[in-house]
């Protein structure tokens, strides 16, 4: 082999080393940088070109075909799942297959009017509007099991929910997701940003509105959403709605991981403590003690309460004066130390974490890192 082949080919390889951190080496999930993307057509198939991947991240995408995939665009992240790119020629931008409209959430992949409706805080904001038809449809309505589909949960003392949709797509939860809530996914559609999206296009197809630019007259444009979704709840929310099941799969991605971060913090939680099974309450999804006070766990013998996060990287020094660790996260908030004693981080695959005390810390603006004064109580 000729040796500028050698080391062009060996420079591309330090280069990807360079791109991949350690955590994403272990993970399942990989982070793919992008600028823009356009929906194309050649005779029956519909397809969906990413532009701006640089030529080592589509490296990274053929070497990776079974892992799954997040886009990223000025830090707004879109989960596709499994690798779904086609790449034809490693000089063109990467393509993926569209027909069964799978992937139109990428198309026009703009979420800046979903992060906006998802944060309004204004009296009539999107939120208050989903949570109203949502009890306007389902409180006259009863389950297969002829219970209510709308009020509070009782499973047992550890599994009491807050008001919403219940006996209806109850979410799987629990080790090998063995166990099954009677609080709904529907409850969590007021805060997932893909549904948000999904509703915004299913309300730009049946309006023949476009969304482009819409950002720009919020509160004018919001009225008008809202007042449409009020006015077609029943159809696009209701328990006959063709939407359902799409808009379903977009939440289940984000509650799954969620799901799995709980059962490796079990599994490590059983470690350093020493407990066997039994010893660890998990408390179901849409709990209150998770909803209203941060709980996910409580060691029992020790009264413990456990809040766990994602390990989005590895343990870093600071570089914030009075601050001594830089802990990489996602969707991460203060939590009342009245409530959570210890703060959990654990990566994808739950052989990487690090424990602190929940106090003396701070948390970056858009939740993805946390900033400690105090040592780990636990790290590997």
């Amino acid at each position: 082999m000729n040796k500028n082949i050698v080391s062009e080919e060996l420079n591309r390889i330090k280069t990807l080393m360079g791109l991949i951190t350690e955590n994403e080496i272990e993970s399942n999930v990989l982070r793919i940088p992008y600028v823009t993307t356009e929906k194309r057509s050649k005779g029956r198939n519909s397809f969906v070109v990413v532009k701006g991947i640089s030529r080592e991240y589509k490296d990274l995408i053929q070497l990776n075909p079974e892992k799954d995939i997040i886009l990223v665009k000025d830090n707004k992240e879109i989960s596709i799942g499994k690798n779904p790119f086609k790449i034809v020629n490693i000089e063109w931008d990467p393509i993926i297959m569209n027909n069964d409209g799978k992937f139109n959430m990428l198309i026009g992949s703009d979420r800046s009017l979903s992060y906006m409706l998802k944060t309004d805080k204004t009296p009539n904001n999107y939120q208050k509007v989903i949570k109203n038809i949502f009890r306007e449809i389902y409180s006259n309505k009863i389950a297969e099991n002829g219970e209510s589909m709308y009020g509070e949960s009782v499973q047992d003392e550890n599994c009491r929910t807050n008001r919403g949709v219940i006996n209806y797509r109850g979410i799987k939860y629990g080790e090998n997701l063995s166990l099954v809530s009677n609080w709904s996914i529907l409850n969590y559609f007021d805060t997932n940003v893909e549904v948000i999206s999904k509703l915004l296009e299913i309300f730009s197809n049946q309006t023949n509105t476009s969304l482009e630019k819409q950002n720009l007259n919020f509160e004018e444009f919001k009225t008008k959403f809202l007042g449409w979704l009020s006015s077609n709840g029943e159809e696009i929310l209701g328990p006959d709605s063709v939407y359902l099941d799409d808009l379903e799969k977009l939440n289940l991605s984000t509650i799954k991981t969620g799901i799995i971060n709980e059962q490796n913090g079990i599994k490590i939680l059983r470690k350093i403590h020493n407990i066997e099974e039994g010893g660890i309450t998990e408390y179901c999804p849409g709990s209150i003690q998770d909803t209203r006070f941060g709980r996910d766990l409580k060691v029992n013998e020790e009264d413990l309460y456990y809040q766990i996060k994602p390990f989005a990287g590895t343990l870093q020094p600071s570089k914030i004066e009075e601050f001594k660790y830089l802990v990489p996260t996602r969707s991460m908030k203060k939590y009342n130390p009245k409530y959570v004693d210890r703060l959990l981080f654990v990566n994808d695959k739950g052989n990487k974490y690090v424990i602190f005390e929940n106090k003396d810390y701070e948390v970056s603006s858009k939740g993805d890192y946390v900033l400690f004064k105090n040592d780990p109580l636990y790290e590997a």
